[in-house]
């Protein structure tokens, strides 16, 4: 399994945008809408995507594992799941390029991290505690049937070499089990040379989403010249989820460029 686990902890924009991504392990779900210096967008997969879905002009669509962890804050076990990357160009009119990049981290996938020397080793022991069969108590199993899955999309434009961010939605499905989101927020970002300026500008907003199944943020922030090194545009979704004694921090970064 590839090791693409994001950090969970505070945001600070310098994190998020100076190296694309605050990263534990090896990697980063890279990103995958490039765009050419005479203003081509290309949809890439992820080199080591684990599953490709769908590869055309329009749209790519692939599985990363492991590529969101839950950090539990509580001292019990740390969590790894899969993130579906689903990006799509949904207009191509007169060299003004419209698409949307979709993040679906599926908790009901989740596995343990359990650290072992210097290396973090997945097993499918726990899962929101450990749940023992009464047919052999030194028997321990995972329980996949816990559903609990985040979302989160950014449509994105480029015109003329320069993209931007207008809309960021997202949310959560149904939590059992006693499992349940205490509080959630959304970080919305650009960073890069706005046009008739020099040098680069961060434009950025945080909004709390509290216990929110969906929600839709409008942003109008002014594009940013892309290709160029340190120019980003995208959010982070941050999540609380507790069951019981135990809480875990949630974050996932879905990053245009």
């Amino acid at each position: 399994m590839n090791a693409q686990k994001i950090i969970i902890g505070t945001l600070v924009v310098s994190v998020l945008f100076a190296t694309g991504l605050a990263v534990k392990a090896d990697g980063a779900l890279a990103p995958n809408v490039d765009v050419s210096k005479n203003g081509k967008v290309n949809l890439n997969i992820l080199k080591k995507a684990d599953k490709i879905i769908t590869n055309t002009k329009k749209q790519v669509k692939y599985v990363v594992n492991n590529g969101v962890t839950l950090d539990n804050t509580s001292g019990g076990p740390n969590l790894a799941a899969p993130v579906t990357v689903d990006s799509q160009v949904i207009s191509n009119d007169k060299g003004t390029i419209m698409g949307v990049r979709t993040y679906t981290a599926d908790l009901s996938q989740a596995e343990v991290v359990k650290k072992v020397g210097n290396l973090n080793a997945m097993s499918f022991g726990e899962f929101w505690g450990t749940k023992v069969f009464a047919a052999s108590q030194n028997q321990t199993n995972s329980d996949k049937t816990y559903s609990v899955t985040f979302k989160l999309n950014i449509n994105w434009i480029v015109s003329n070499g320069y993209a931007s961010l207008t809309k960021v939605t997202g949310g959560y499905g149904s939590c059992i089990d006693h499992v349940y989101v205490a509080n959630s927020s959304v970080t919305t970002a650009t960073n890069g040379q706005i046009k008739g300026s020099s040098g680069y500008t961060q434009q950025v907003d945080d909004k709390s989403e509290g216990n929110s199944l969906s929600w839709s943020i409008t942003r109008n922030y002014k594009p940013v010249k892309v290709p160029a090194s340190g120019a980003n545009v995208g959010a982070t979704y941050f999540a609380t989820l507790k069951r019981g004694n135990s809480t875990w921090k949630f974050q996932t970064t879905n990053r245009a460029y």
